[in-house]
């Protein structure tokens, strides 16, 4: 079931929001019922975007998300590790540790999450 491999449909909203563009092989169709269909389907049938949110894999939001990010001339790497409560998606130092953090059961929504801090945060541009 491929809904568990991409983003909520609530994260994918506020994603598009946020100006993130909408570029994936599946998205999420809000006409009736939400469901998640393919980038396939979406150009044979030309649904009009309105109803359209990029439901984005891991994959694709890992190259979204900055390998590191400098904040007050500390450069801090970008961590994911699974736990047995979910995944971690982080950014670390060396000096100071752990910035910031996003937990979640699913990997595309924890990598969704901390592109959606780090956008309004202002802490990267899209």
């Amino acid at each position: 079931m491929i809904q568990t491999k991409v983003t909520l449909l609530e994260i994918s909203k506020r994603l598009r929001d946020l100006g993130v563009k909408q570029e994936s092989e599946y998205y999420w169709l809000c006409i009736n019922e939400p469901e998640v269909i393919t980038k396939r389907e979406v150009d044979l049938a030309g649904w009009n975007d309105k109803y359209l949110y990029s439901s984005f894999l891991a994959e694709e939001l890992g190259k979204m998300l900055p390998p590191s990010i400098i904040i007050k001339k500390v450069e801090y790497w970008l961590n994911i590790a699974r736990m047995s409560h979910g995944w971690v998606v982080g950014y670390v130092s060396q000096k100071k540790g752990t910035i910031f953090q996003e937990i979640n059961i699913s990997l595309s929504n924890s990598m969704a999450l901390m592109l959606e801090y780090l956008i309004t945060n202002k802490l990267i541009t899209i």
